[in-house]
């Protein structure tokens, strides 16, 4: 059940991102990994600054997602900011 979820994040992540103009943004609590990520694959920065990096996802090693942008925190939540790769070029 976790990797068909890691799997439903990743492929719902990937067409966000493929279809967005300028960024998505997803809320997440503030202690949970990036979309598509178990716990133990990345752990965001206190700036937030991750660039475009991807990370796997350890399930069957070949599951690739990019880590967010940025992302912004609050008390109890944490957004992140997948940057849109056609934006960067405007």
């Amino acid at each position: 059940i976790e990797k068909l979820r890691i799997m439903e994040e990743q492929s719902l992540l990937f067409k966000a991102c493929e279809s967005a103009v300028k960024r998505v943004v997803v809320k997440r609590p503030i202690g949970a990994p990036p979309l598509g990520c178990l716990s133990g694959d990345v752990s965001l920065s206190n700036n937030g600054m991750n660039g475009h990096d991807v990370v796997g996802t350890k399930l069957d090693g070949d599951g690739r997602v990019r880590k967010p942008s940025y992302d912004v925190r609050g008390s109890v939540n944490r957004w992140d900011v997948y940057i849109s790769s056609s934006s960067v070029q405007d």
